[in-house]
């Protein structure tokens, strides 16, 4: 499948994993040469691979990227879009990394290149901290945006407690409202891309 501007190639993998989860991935590249490098974005809590590739405006982080010679990945982690669904309580920056080893292990197999760049936003960059720890030697750049480093948000901390009470009552999944309320936290925002985003 090509996108609309027919500059950029879109491929779907399904990459298994040493724990049995099987995790979504998205791939765009240039259509028309071979890229130089490799790069994987992660996303963060009530995302998903979409995240990185906006269908509005010139908001594709993996277009642009693709455009810019790149061989783009983006995942919905476990859990996430059509990733495998797995108990809440493994959702966590360890088992996820394990996950996205699969992955790096993959798109070095695929795409022959030594090394794949790891972009993570939020919980995504506490993940891609991790998956560098893990396998430091396959990893070239890495990048870490707006990534907690220190502790928990305060602001964050009831509705993180209230998350993990309903995993530990079983609700198979996570209610995330947040998005409903959004934009009283924002300073400016475009309301089409705020109106996607709901």
């Amino acid at each position: 499948m090509v996108s609309k501007e027919k500059s950029t190639q879109r491929n779907e993998h399904f990459i298994d994993t040493a724990s049995g989860a099987s995790i979504y991935t998205v791939e765009k590249r240039p259509a028309d040469a071979r890229p130089g490098k490799a790069v994987l974005l992660i996303h963060g809590v009530g995302a998903g691979y979409a995240y990185w590739d906006l269908d509005i405006k010139d908001y594709s982080m993996m277009e642009y990227l693709a455009r810019e010679r790149f061989d783009v990945f983006a995942v919905d982690q476990r859990g996430y879009g059509r990733s495998t669904r797995v108990d809440g309580l493994t959702v966590t920056g360890e088992a996820c990394a394990d996950d996205l080893k699969s992955v790096i292990d993959y798109i070095r197999k695929l795409r022959h290149v030594e090394k794949v760049d790891i972009v993570g936003h939020s919980f995504g960059g506490m993940v891609a901290a991790c998956l560098a720890a893990k396998c430091p030697e396959y990893i070239g750049k890495l990048v870490l945006m707006g990534c907690p480093y220190k502790a928990l948000n305060q602001s964050f901390q009831p509705i993180a407690a209230e998350l993990i009470k309903l995993a530990h009552d079983g609700l198979p999944y996570a209610p995330n409202p947040h998005h409903l309320t959004i934009h009283q936290f924002l300073c400016s925002y475009e309301q089409d891309v705020l109106d996607t985003y709901k």
